[in-house]
This record gives C-alpha cells, sequence and structure tokens, in this order.
C-alpha cells in the first residue's frame, strides 16, 4: 500500500464540467504527491451534497456551460452554504459564461475560485492544486482543534499536566504557611 499514512484528498465534482476541466484533473491525478487524490463524480446536486458532507473538508468542482446551467449552480451552492461558511470546503467553479450579472451573483455564492473560460490547462491545475492544499490545512486544523477540545478536564476548563503541577506546589506550600 503506498502512502497510507496521509490522508486521502477527496475533489468532488457535479457533473457535467467542461472538457478542460477532465484534462486538468487528470493531469493533477499524475503529480507527486497526488496519489491519495480521490474523485468522486456526481450527477445530481442532491447526490453531491451528501457526499459533501460525508467528504468533507474536501474541494468541491463544477463547470457552469450555460445561462440554464446558472441556475443549478447558485441552489447547488445555497445547498452547500453551511459548509462553505464553516470554511470546510473550497469551491472552485469554471465559467463559460461571462456576464456582469452572472459574475456578481457567483461573487455572492462565496467560491473559493471562479475560473473564465478559455483558460489554459496547466493554470487550471494550478488552481485546483493550490485549493487541495488549502483544504489539507484546513484538515489539519480541525484535527488540532479536535486535540484541544480532548484536553478539556472533565469540570470544563483547559488544564495542562503543567498547571496542574503547579496546583499540587501551590497546595503543599499553603500547607507549610499554615503551620509556620
Amino acid at each position: 500500500m503506498k502512502n497510507s499514512s496521509r490522508p486521502v484528498n477527496h475533489f468532488v465534482i457535479l457533473e457535467p464540467v467542461s472538457e478542460i476541466f477532465h484534462v486538468a484533473l487528470d493531469l493533477l491525478k499524475k503529480q507527486k504527491g497526488q496519489e491519495s487524490l480521490e474523485i468522486i463524480y456526481c450527477s445530481t446536486p442532491e447526490q453531491a451534497a451528501n457526499e459533501i458532507r460525508e467528504a468533507s473538508p474536501c474541494v468541491v468542482g463544477f463547470s457552469i456551460e450555460k445561462m440554464e446551467s446558472a441556475a443549478t449552480a447558485i441552489n447547488f451552492m445555497r445547498s452547500i452554504a453551511d459548509k462553505v461558511d464553516a470554511k470546510e470546503i473550497k469551491v472552485i467553479a469554471v465559467n463559460k459564461v461571462s456576464t456582469p450579472a452572472l459574475t456578481k451573483l457567483l461573487d455572492k455564492v462565496k467560491l473559493s475560485v471562479v475560473v473564465t473560460e478559455p483558460v489554459p490547462t496547466r493554470t487550471l491545475m494550478f488552481k485546483l492544486l493550490l485549493q487541495i492544499k488549502a483544504v489539507e490545512l484546513v484538515r489539519k486544523q480541525l484535527e488540532l482543534k479536535a486535540k484541544q477540545e480532548e484536553r478539556i478536564s472533565f469540570n470544563g476548563s483547559r488544564k495542562s499536566e503543567k498547571d496542574e503541577d503547579q496546583d499540587a506546589i501551590r497546595f503543599s506550600l499553603g500547607g507549610r504557611q499554615g503551620k509556620d
């Protein structure tokens, strides 16, 4: 088993996506260090939302090829807004429809990156890679937060072993001071 200690990075794709997106994903899979990348293709926004909830933190990608698909994309983003707001997912969209109204609308739904076609394949691959790196950082932050929560003692206060040792010293000093 190669790289079994490395966590799997999930990339959820809401299809259909543009050809350039497929090519960039194929190049990305071949990059050194991306052996653990798992690409999950979803045919419906509901399926994608379920996969995101199971796989988060993860990267999500979709394309807007026609103005009609923009409404689906906006509704999809609203359905996963809680994960976006919690910064557990990064969302990248490849947009073929470049209108000021759509651009303004996409800004409101908090996409991490919007790439307007035409775009060079390597540029898109680089942007995808940056989002994966950002998700790896989110995963590490969540792990640190979980470890910190484990340290909370039973009464709800945070104490390190050093603090407990100092309490013991204060208690023993307090006992001596009372006898003097």
